[in-house]
């Protein structure tokens, strides 16, 4: 299995994807900050980074830029998971040398089906071991589905609902422009 380091400044992140990737078999370590994850860095192999951009201090691209000049780690993936979501974000995550780049909210499939891509070669079975893995602890996905709620959809009410909430119901989405 790989050895993963994760950069991260939010605890709840940090953890939500350390879960899936022990789940799945792998070594991890976590860092809070840029200055952290080069002290790690500068005494283990990693096989994978994973690495957020808005973080105090030295910022995801920049931590991003030096890791791809270190001399033991300048061949290391490096997958970006950050809130910013813009094409130019994007754009300039791959300048700074990621390899990858993921926006927030993780999706757990997106993110695993990401590592194994990098690291198949130093995990062969990991692709094998994640159909059988347990679901992680707590959400599945953090991302939410572009689906409205059933209560918002387009479908038309049933008759057997009381006429008392249908009118609440319209009175509510038409204050926002629905009729």
């Amino acid at each position: 299995m790989a050895n993963i380091l994760i950069v991260d400044d939010s605890l709840t992140i940090a953890k939500f994807v350390e879960t899936l990737l022990l789940q799945a078999g792998h070594t991890v370590s976590v860092s809070v900050d840029a200055n952290e994850a080069v002290r790690k860095l500068s005494v283990e192999k990693y096989d994978l980074i994973l690495l957020d951009v808005v973080m105090p201090g030295k910022n995801g691209f920049q931590l991003c830029r030096e890791i791809k000049t270190m001399a033991n780690h300048a061949k290391t993936p490096v997958i970006i998971m950050s809130t910013k979501n813009t094409d130019v974000d994007k754009y300039w995550g791959r300048k700074q040398g990621a390899d990858d780049y993921l926006t927030k909210p993780i999706d757990a499939d997106i993110l695993m089906a990401a590592v194994n891509r990098f690291v198949a070669s130093a995990a062969p079975a990991v692709a094998n071991t994640q159909a059988s893995a347990a679901p992680p602890a707590g959400p599945e996905k953090m991302q939410a589905k572009a689906v409205a709620p059933a209560s918002v959809q387009a479908t038309p009410p049933s008759a057997a609902q009381d006429p008392a909430k249908k009118r609440s119901t319209k009175s509510f989405l038409s204050r926002f422009g629905f009729n």
